[in-house]
């Protein structure tokens, strides 16, 4: 009972940490500042690594830590704009979207309400990944390899 109440408590503390961050004043003169791009450039790439570990444990804050992700992104774009590197985020979330399609084998008969959910949080995933895409397209250069390995394994 005890793991059940941490993983509660953390999943808590988790919230409120994205809402802190989705909530926090646009930071003035942050290109001007490095090291506090560098900060929110760590912390976005935590909360990748953070849903990788969600993926396997709870869909639902896996779906809001994503959320958060790209609410925080949104937030401070326009600063990030040139500093975002999208190997991070992409290769997360393609790592999600292989092990979702992974698990939908069609060879061994699945419970259709699982299968469904499941197509919903890859569905959701890609939409995550078009939309940051999107975003920063004028910056994917940096990224070129990781986005085609995302859109090969879409089109697979």
């Amino acid at each position: 009972m005890e793991l059940l109440e941490l993983f509660r408590i953390s999943q808590e503390t988790h919230a409120v940490f994205l809402n802190l961050m989705e909530a926090c004043s646009i930071i003035c003169d942050l290109l001007d500042n490095n090291k506090e791009l560098d900060i929110l450039r760590e912390v976005l790439n935590l909360l990748c690594e953070i849903s990788l570990a969600l993926s396997d444990l709870n869909l639902k804050s896996m779906s809001n830590n994503w959320k958060g992700y790209m609410a925080i992104v949104l937030k401070f774009a326009a600063v990030l704009k040139e500093a975002i590197c999208l190997d991070t985020p992409v290769k997360s979330l393609k790592y999600q979207i292989v092990q979702n399609l992974a698990s939908l084998d069609v060879s061994e008969p699945m419970d259709e309400k699982l299968a469904s959910k499941t197509l919903t949080i890859t569905g959701f995933l890609i939409k995550v990944a078009l939309k940051l895409l999107d975003l920063f397209w004028n910056g994917i250069e940096k990224s070129c390899n990781q986005v085609l390995q995302f859109c090969l394994t879409i089109l697979r």
